[in-house]
């Protein structure tokens, strides 16, 4: 710090704009010779804001002239030290008002989407594959986020969403991530906190999602091309972990955990952008319809105009790592709850991005109608030859649509007939809410990315 120029104190008394000079810029700054306040100083570090900076007095007899200066001086060489050991210029973090700590994320452009080698799905044959791209995860194609905005660092927690819903989940700790939450609780818990705030709050789009979740790489993880030692929670035998893994030791990425499921957040390193859980942990609702990608490079892109599932994103503990790859996608009805699923929230206004018309229907999905089946009792003694009737197609050498390497194509008839839907292991059990895909009904309980592992398991 240069010496500073003492000032008379008979110039206190005129309203004279002084110059102080701080080491580390070397910048003027304003300092006026009345009753004002000096609100800012900067130096290459950053900006401080200080509030209420008293650089003179003027309540009052004085009876000591110098002192007035002698306090300035003092608050001002304290404030150069903070400066100088302050973070660098920009947007900071924030906790808001439950405690909810928030990231800043800057503007800038990625590759959205994987491609490469397509998945075979056949994860009893090499479990431990992770890098192979899913048919929805391509093209990957540049997407440009034009504006700033503030991400949560982990899920919310159920202790932040109690105080939204203070009976959800009782028994759960403050800490663990939020899940059992449809889309539209996620979707209420952003407008309540918006009100409660007098700030905009809300899900992300799926592109803000990745873009925050890659933090400036391009690999399957944004850890590199695979997840660091242990980094994978699988708790006891989940999704038949021996089945797919054998009784011998895990590949090196999972730790198998003993005891019931906990998903307390941030109990692995951050990403490069100060964000954890976004591999694994618990799944995260985005505000999208899913749909196909578009081709091309695109701005703020806010997914489709309509749809029947809503995006989630990042996957969870206990399923492969494949399923929880930067790039990769899952969907599912927004009504619907699971203790796999929950959100982290936005602070900032939604981009002014252009939103894509719902896709043209697959085959399997045109002329397709739900009612009732009507069957007329025939004459047992006449035989009748039918068929075969191929009642899907797949484009050749396709991994996809979904299914199409599926055993559910096997019992496709049995839920047109009766009120019954087919479950991944080949058995029937009854029908929920329905939808129609790749020729048959499905229940809509199984988050998309579940079955494209195509071994799910049912209910």
């Amino acid at each position: 710090m240069e010496p500073v120029r003492r000032l008379n104190p008979a110039d206190n008394l005129r309203r004279e704009e002084r110059g102080l000079r701080c080491r580390a810029n070397r910048k003027a700054l304003p300092c006026d010779g009345g009753a004002q306040t000096m609100t800012a100083l900067r130096c290459s570090t950053s900006t401080v804001s200080l509030s209420s900076f008293p650089v003179r007095e003027l309540h009052g007899k004085q009876s000591d002239p110098t002192q007035p200066m002698n306090t300035f001086l003092s608050r001002f060489f304290t404030a150069c030290a903070l400066v100088l050991s302050a973070p660098a210029d920009g947007p900071q973090p924030v906790t808001n008002s439950i405690g909810m700590k928030l990231v800043p994320i800057a503007p800038g452009t990625f590759t959205m989407g994987q491609d490469g080698p397509a998945a075979d799905y056949l994860m009893s044959k090499h479990p431990a594959e992770s890098d192979h791209a899913d048919w929805d995860e391509k093209p990957a194609h540049k997407v440009t986020i034009t504006q700033p905005f503030h991400i949560g660092a982990t899920e919310v927690t159920l202790g932040q969403y109690r105080q939204f819903k203070p009976k959800h989940r009782a028994g759960g700790r403050d800490d663990e991530a939020a899940t059992g939450v449809s889309w539209f609780d996620a979707v209420a818990f952003c407008e309540w906190l918006s009100k409660k705030e007098g700030r905009t709050y809300r899900l992300p789009t799926e592109a803000e999602w990745e873009y925050a979740c890659r933090a400036g790489t391009a690999t399957p993880f944004n850890t590199g091309d695979t997840l660091p030692a242990g980094y994978q929670r699988w708790f006891g035998e989940i999704n038949r972990r021996e089945l797919y893994f054998g009784t011998g030791a895990m590949p090196p990425e999972y730790r198998v955990m003993d005891g019931p499921v906990s998903l307390r957040v941030a109990q692995n390193a951050p990403n490069a952008w100060g964000l954890s859980d976004m591999h694994g942990n618990a799944a995260e609702w985005c505000g999208d319809w899913y749909g196909p990608y578009g081709t091309g490079a695109q701005t703020d892109p806010l997914g489709r105009s309509d749809g029947d599932f809503r995006v989630f994103r990042g996957g969870w503990h206990s399923t492969f790592t494949r399923l929880i790859r930067s790039a990769n996608r899952g969907a599912w009805i927004p009504e619907s709850v699971s203790d796999t699923i929950g959100f982290r929230v936005v602070l900032g206004k939604m981009p002014k991005g252009t939103l894509l018309p719902p896709p043209a229907p697959p085959l399997n999905a045109q002329n397709v109608r739900q009612g009732p089946f009507k069957m007329e009792r025939m004459d047992p003694g006449i035989p009748v030859f039918s068929g075969p009737k191929p009642f899907v197609k797949i484009p050749p050498d396709s991994a996809g649509p979904l299914f199409s390497r599926h055993p559910h194509f096997f019992f496709a008839s049995c839920s047109a007939i009766f009120p019954m839907s087919c479950s991944t292991a080949g058995a029937c059990f009854p029908r929920r809410r329905r939808s129609t895909v790749s020729g048959f009904a499905f229940p809509n309980s199984i988050p998309r990315s579940e079955t494209s592992a195509r071994e799910s398991q049912p209910e």
